[in-house]
C-alpha cells in the first residue's frame, strides 16, 4: 500500500488501516526516524479519554479508588515539572 506527500506535506493514511488502528482527526501520531536512513517510525498515541479509561479499569480492578490515584498521579507530575531541569532554567530567567 503506497500513498503520496502532498504539497503541504501531508499524507493520507489508507481507511483500511485507520480503522484497524482506529486512526481518527485529532489522534496524535509520534515520528521517528528508523535504523535505515529511508525508514520512519510511527506511534499512535492514545488520547486522554483512553488513558483515563485505561487507568479507571485497572482500579476498579485492583480496588483501588481511581479519582485519588489520578489526583495523586497529577500531584506527582506538578512536582516533577517544578523540579525539572528545564523549568529551573526559566524559573531562573525570570525576574
Amino acid at each position: 500500500m503506497a500513498t503520496k506527500v502532498t504539497g503541504k506535506n501531508q499524507i493520507t493514511i489508507p481507511a483500511s488501516i485507520a480503522r484497524e488502528y482506529n486512526i481518527h482527526p485529532g489522534t496524535e501520531l509520534v515520528w521517528r526516524q528508523g535504523r535505515e536512513g529511508n525508514t520512519i517510525l510511527l506511534k499512535i498515541m492514545p488520547s486522554v479519554d483512553e488513558q483515563l479509561n485505561d487507568i479507571r479499569e485497572d482500579a476498579a480492578r485492583y480496588r483501588i479508588d481511581a479519582d485519588s490515584a489520578l489526583a495523586d498521579l497529577q500531584r506527582m507530575r506538578d512536582e516533577e515539572d517544578r523540579h525539572s531541569p528545564q523549568n529551573q532554567d526559566i524559573e531562573e530567567g525570570m525576574p
